[in-house]
């Protein structure tokens, strides 16, 4: 079995830490260190541990010993005692970070490229549309489907004098294409959406037999604020609120994405402790559920 010793550094301006890993006979197969991080003792603790585990890894060693003189950190990793927001803070900002990078998660699209405002004027115009047709089916009157209508009467009529007028002036008529559904495109859309329903069913099936507790909270969660969105608007000032968030939050969050971190990270740690808390009371419940159907 190899094991591995850790240590760490602090002073006024510097904070580092390292390990050594030894095997069975006491000869060094690993040594590291590092610098830099949170001017913490558990901070850098732990943060050689992990750093330890990960060369251990990539040594492909699988049977270790982990020696630490952090009492808090030892009860931190087998899971007796909970880590600081500040930690864990630290953490997803030196590896991982809570969302990722926008960048990453959007990749170079044109979509990306709209919502983050690398192409300015494209996000404005598109702001400044959704913002006009808002206003327009606000203080007109007219309904989508008033305006559709009179829209698709408007160009019928158009092509259809258009038509007419063509073959009385011997001109050519309308360029309209033939427009088909092919029976390929037909069946993938048939199968993609047989196959989304049938999932759908399916984690319905799951969350209405009480199989899964947690995907219950979430699915009543979204329910309920459909719920309560759908009391405060209707569904086109709706869909256009939801443009004006796409095209603003994205843009709001990179900018400003060290601060959201932090307060949706600890804001993570009491919703998990609250689901901790009601999933034990709901096996209690369980329990006693059971012991009562045994004693009948």
């Amino acid at each position: 079995m190899h094991q591995f010793v850790t240590y760490q550094t602090l002073s006024d301006s510097r904070s580092g830490s390292g390990g050594v890993i030894r095997d069975h006979n006491g000869d060094v197969v690993l040594a590291y260190s590092g610098s830099g991080g949170m001017r913490s003792v558990l901070f850098q603790e732990l943060k050689a541990i992990l750093q330890g585990l990960n060369g251990c890894l990539s040594c492909q060693i699988t049977r270790i010993s982990v020696a630490s003189d952090s009492l808090r950190a030892i009860m931190i990793l087998i899971g007796r005692e909970e880590a600081p927001c500040e930690l864990i803070f630290i953490y997803y900002m030196d590896h991982q970070r809570l969302f990722n990078r926008l960048d990453q998660i959007l990749g170079e699209s044109l979509i990306a490229d709209v919502m983050l405002w690398r192409r300015r004027e494209v996000t404005v115009g598109i702001l400044l549309v959704t913002v006009s047709t808002w206003l327009v089916f606000e203080k007109s009157g007219y309904t989508l489907l008033s305006l559709v209508s009179n829209v698709f009467l408007l160009l019928f009529t158009i092509l259809f004098l258009w038509a007419k007028s063509a073959q009385i002036l011997n001109r050519p008529a309308p360029p309209l294409p033939d427009l088909q559904l092919s029976e390929d495109v037909i069946n993938e859309a048939a199968a993609f959406i047989r196959a989304q329903v049938n999932t759908l069913l399916a984690v319905s099936r799951d969350v209405t037999l009480g199989k899964d507790s947690k995907l219950f909270f979430k699915v009543a969660a979204c329910m309920w604020l459909i719920s309560v969105v759908g009391g405060w608007t209707d569904l086109l000032t709706l869909g256009y609120t939801s443009v004006v968030v796409l095209l603003t939050v994205p843009a709001l969050y990179q900018k400003y994405e060290d601060q959201i971190d932090k307060y949706v990270i600890m804001a993570y740690k009491e919703l998990q402790r609250f689901y901790v808390k009601l999933d034990a009371g709901l096996s209690k419940i369980r329990t006693l559920i059971l012991e009562k159907r045994k004693l009948c």
